[in-house]
């Protein structure tokens, strides 16, 4: 069995004057059956601000300083930005060996953005590369206690919705494993599937809050290359700039109508 895990990832780096220096990631491991770690990692690319960086750690350090005073911390927790789109590779079982899965993992809030699904899911030659994505996050933050008891809150449910998106754009199944958040499969249509194959989590997906639990289940995979895979986020671009357009024509329209309108005098007899 192969296990995917998220934890802390430091690498020795180089600062611009050569000083050496650990950098720090949040980064998601794959370990393979007899128990060792994959060749390839994957740090998080798009930090949450002054979350999990304070801007200008190594740029502006005065700056930095000013920022950190404005953080619950009195101590330097910002982490640094990764910048490579990993995909990791599972061999099939025995019986299928010609066969390899490919998957990337989506880090956190990294699947509010689209531009990171999007670069996972297609090589340079515009070919699908992954067969499918997985979402894991700790959504902890969005729960409140009432003395042992857990009590959920909206943001764990739209947190998955967002993440449909990304499944429907790029037609790549999503496999979330989510803490006190919905963990489950999200196919290439944008459906959330209920049930499972075997585990003892809820039925119903979207009641799979602020529990314990498990899930095994057959996980999709689609082959089709998408438009917004291919071409990216034209159709946000083409409102925009619609909207600025009629604005534009709106601002025009009334500008020409004032200078159409007569202008009418009137004069006393004496």
């Amino acid at each position: 069995m192969y296990l995917l895990i998220g934890a802390y990832g430091g690498r020795l780096r180089q600062q611009a004057d050569r000083t050496p220096y650990l950098a720090r990631y949040n980064s998601a491991f794959l370990y393979t059956p007899d128990g060792r770690q994959a060749p390839q990692s994957y740090d998080k690319i798009h930090l949450v601000p002054f979350g999990e960086a304070v801007p200008f750690r190594r740029k502006l350090p005065s700056l930095y300083n000013f920022l950190m005073k404005f953080t619950p911390y009195n101590y330097d927790y910002s982490l640094d930005y990764g910048t490579e789109f990993t995909v990791f590779e599972m061999p099939a079982p025995p019986e299928r060996q010609d066969q390899t899965y490919r998957f990337s993992v989506m880090i956190c809030y990294e699947d509010t953005i689209p531009a990171i699904a999007r670069e996972f899911a297609l090589d340079a030659r515009g070919q699908k590369r992954i067969d499918w994505l997985v979402n894991i996050s700790n959504d902890g933050w969005f729960v409140r206690f009432d003395g042992r008891k857990v009590l959920p809150s909206t943001e764990l449910a739209q947190h998955a919705a967002i993440c449909v998106f990304r499944a429907v754009e790029n037609r790549l199944a999503v496999v979330r494993s989510v803490n006190t958040g919905i963990s489950c499969i999200i196919d290439s249509s944008g459906r959330i599937r209920s049930g499972f194959v075997a585990g003892n989590l809820p039925g119903n997906a979207m009641a799979r809050k602020a529990v314990a639990g498990w899930f095994v289940d057959i996980l999709p995979i689609d082959n089709r290359v998408s438009f917004f895979s291919r071409y990216g986020q034209w159709l946000d671009s083409c409102c925009a700039a619609c909207l600025v357009l009629l604005i534009i024509a709106a601002a025009f329209e009334g500008f020409t109508a004032d200078r159409r309108r007569p202008i009418r005098s009137s004069r006393k007899s004496k």
